[in-house]
């Protein structure tokens, strides 16, 4: 038997998720100061990325930037089939 319906995820918001996002950038400061947190504006999802100390330059980012791009595109889409069924 397939189980029960589970209630939706309900996701942090913006503020809580800032908030979490500096609290975690502080803890690692003195550990690895080649990370760097902070959260996409267009889908609200954290994004961490891995920082060469010397070039700068982004070794790894998680998620990547394709995957934000369709993260995008799908909340974009859910967005039209919402106003579509209502």
């Amino acid at each position: 038997s397939l189980p029960g319906p589970t209630s939706p995820v309900q996701l942090p918001d913006r503020k809580t998720l800032e908030a979490a996002t500096q609290s975690v950038r502080e803890f690692v400061k003195p550990i690895n100061s080649n990370l760097e947190f902070s959260v996409n504006a267009d889908t609200g999802q954290l994004v961490v990325k891995i920082i060469d100390r010397t070039t700068k330059e982004v070794i790894r980012q998680m998620p990547s930037e394709e995957m934000l791009s369709i993260a995008k595109a799908l909340d974009s889409i859910k967005g039209l089939f919402v106003q579509q069924t209502a």
